[in-house]
């Protein structure tokens, strides 16, 4: 993401974003990798294909890919999926495998791993965000047909992702995460493995002064803290009988703790302490 060309992670104050230490250029050379604040360029910047993965109970899957005439010209032929990447406060989450599910089956359907962000005192360059995903809703609507709907909350980012997979009597079928008493303490999602799958975790790190990332559990991620979540959209038809609905969802795949609440407090803290003492 970018403001005025500026890659964002960069805007932030007091190097909130970790820009200072990384590898690549803070201003916005490849078109590609970053997405268009205008949305007419974004109409040249991604489209929006099928799915490899089967169509399951009237639904079918859509990807958000970049557009060949954006990418660089030695990159190799295929299809590219759209991978963004927010920061913002941690305001609310369930990051552990099992999400927010309840260990009953009848609330499989609605168990989710989600993360809400906002941008504390910082609202003008988070909305910056906000608007760029509510471009790429309208750009999927174009496509894929349907009325566009923001599912942030009270200027917040929410990602979610679903916890479970409902297990097909048939053909190929994604292999599931390894259940132990560490991720599934109490047995409950193994008890129910032969119906629903979980296929993936979200991957949860810190990031070291040296601008390495540590692995860590998502216990060790809190409210406040300062993170860095990396994004595809989840877009999918629902179809029945009488009625067609296009739902479009971004959803996490790894989050970066880049500060901890205590950290960005003493940061900002002794900044305005410097500034008092002049």
């Amino acid at each position: 993401l970018s403001v005025n060309r500026a890659v964002l992670m960069s805007a932030w104050p007091n190097n909130l974003g970790r820009a200072a230490g990384r590898n690549g250029d803070h201003q916005v050379r490849s078109s590609w990798r970053f997405i268009p604040e205008d949305r007419d360029e974004l109409y040249d910047w991604a489209t929006v294909v099928d799915d490899d993965a089967e169509t399951l109970d009237g639904r079918v899957f859509k990807r958000l890919v970049y557009d060949a005439s954006v990418l660089p010209a030695d990159a190799e032929d295929g299809l590219f999926e759209v991978t963004l990447l927010l920061q913002g406060f941690m305001r609310e989450h369930a990051l552990s495998v099992l999400g927010n599910w309840s260990g009953r089956e009848r609330d499989a359907t609605q168990a989710m791993q989600f993360l809400k962000l906002d941008g504390g005192r910082f609202g003008t360059l988070f909305a910056a965000q906000r608007q760029a995903l509510d471009n790429i809703r309208h750009l999927i609507h174009l496509h894929v047909g349907g009325e566009p709907v923001n599912a942030d909350e009270d200027d917040q980012i929410v990602l979610r992702r679903p916890v479970f997979t409902k297990v097909r009597g048939a053909g190929v079928q994604a292999v599931g995460i390894a259940l132990d008493d560490t991720n599934d303490p109490f047995g409950a999602a193994r008890r129910i493995s032969r119906r629903w799958r979980i296929d993936h975790a979200v991957e949860t790190f810190v990031r070291r002064p040296n601008g390495s990332k540590m692995r860590v559990s998502p216990e060790a991620l809190r409210t406040g803290d300062f993170v860095e979540a990396t994004v595809t959209a989840n877009i999918r038809i629902l179809r029945s009988r009488k009625h067609r609905k296009t739902v479009v969802e971004f959803e996490m795949h790894e989050v970066v703790r880049l500060w901890s609440a205590g950290e960005v407090n003493v940061s900002f803290l002794c900044k305005a302490a410097g500034k008092a003492s002049h």
